[in-house]
């Protein structure tokens, strides 16, 4: 009895403490913004959620990796910036949905999958738009 009594207080005082350091020291830091820069090129959505914001160029983070990041006029990561037309030179256009997979975070446009299928299909006249975002459900 004496040992299930001093484990209950120990836990009780590690609960404790937990929250009191939860509560008083990390909710006052936002420690996100602190190791990630302003993301303004990730932006909220009213039909898909969240997106991304057109003819974005500029760097991402991905844990400690850090690559660039480039959206189209569509607002979907990109080679580079362009205007995606709705009339196109194109024999086909095939639009890519997904998640962060899909995306490529934390990999330039041309070192994911969806790069390496625009260029191979770029060859046959074919366009390759990546829809992916992180967090999205395909």
């Amino acid at each position: 009895m004496k040992k299930i009594l001093s484990f209950l207080v120990i836990l009780l005082l590690v609960v404790f403490f937990d929250f009191l350091l939860t509560f008083f020291v990390f909710s006052k830091f936002n420690f996100f913004y602190i190791f990630y820069p302003n993301k303004d090129h990730r932006i909220a959505n009213e039909v898909f959620h969240h997106s991304f914001k057109e003819n974005a160029n500029t760097f991402d983070y991905w844990g400690s990796r850090k690559y660039e990041f480039v959206t189209n006029s569509l607002g979907f990561k990109d080679r580079e910036n362009r205007n995606i037309k709705k009339i196109s030179n194109f024999k086909k256009i095939i639009l890519i949905n997904g998640d962060s997979f899909t995306e490529g975070i934390g990999f330039k446009y041309d070192n994911t999958f969806v790069g390496l299928l625009d260029s191979k299909l770029k060859e046959k006249n074919i366009e390759i738009l990546n829809a992916g975002v992180a967090s999205q459900s395909p």
